[in-house]
């Protein structure tokens, strides 16, 4: 099994904002994986504003969330939310992929997921959230004639394994970039959770 990539929260802000041809996969998908819910706040709270400063509008969005029944529905209303003011709270659209592809179908924008804590999707019956998510990603960012993309930021939580995700064909996001950060970052991330406090 190879190692994942070790990238800062600037570099994949970079790679994701400016792909190359390095880490083309980082478009199926980045899971970073992180020792704590702390410091993957914190990864998000360093990430989110990096990718907004680029143009991308992004939603954060906690595994946890999504494990409840409505949580689908839950994401579909937050992208149009988000991402379509003029359209939200009017009528529901079937799917979250319905959702996404109604708006970057027509609108150049690119929409960033940050999604917290998605080692515990992987271990739901048959992956139903992530399988779906992937569905959405699939029908947009395959689509040649979509004005906007779909981006995925996920973390993964110690002591699951991204690599181990990623690399198993039977996974919902097969290919997509495992990754994680310097050491530095990680005790400087511990360091501004500890002062917000």
């Amino acid at each position: 099994m190879r190692n994942p990539f070790t990238l800062s929260p600037s570099q994949i802000a970079d790679e994701l904002l400016f792909p190359g041809p390095l880490h083309m996969g980082m478009a199926s998908g980045v899971f970073v994986q992180l020792p704590s819910t702390d410091e993957s706040a914190q990864f998000f709270w360093d990430l989110a504003p990096m990718l907004e400063a680029g143009g991308m509008r992004v939603m954060v969005v906690d595994a946890a969330r999504l494990q409840a029944e409505d949580g689908l529905s839950f994401l579909s209303q937050l992208v149009r939310d988000r991402c379509d003011p003029a359209r939200a709270g009017i009528g529901k659209d079937f799917t979250f992929a319905d959702a996404l592809a109604n708006i970057l179908n027509v609108q150049p924008l690119t929409i960033a997921l940050l999604l917290g804590g998605a080692q515990r999707l992987s271990a739901e019956a048959d992956e139903r959230i992530l399988k779906a998510i992937k569905a959405a990603r699939d029908m947009v960012n395959l689509e040649p004639s979509a004005a906007g993309r779909f981006r995925m930021v996920a973390t993964w939580i110690l002591p699951a394994d991204p690599c181990s995700y990623v690399e198993n064909r039977r996974s919902a996001f097969y290919g997509a970039t495992a990754v994680r950060l310097p050491a530095v970052d990680r005790q400087e991330a511990s360091a501004n959770t500890t002062g917000r406090n």
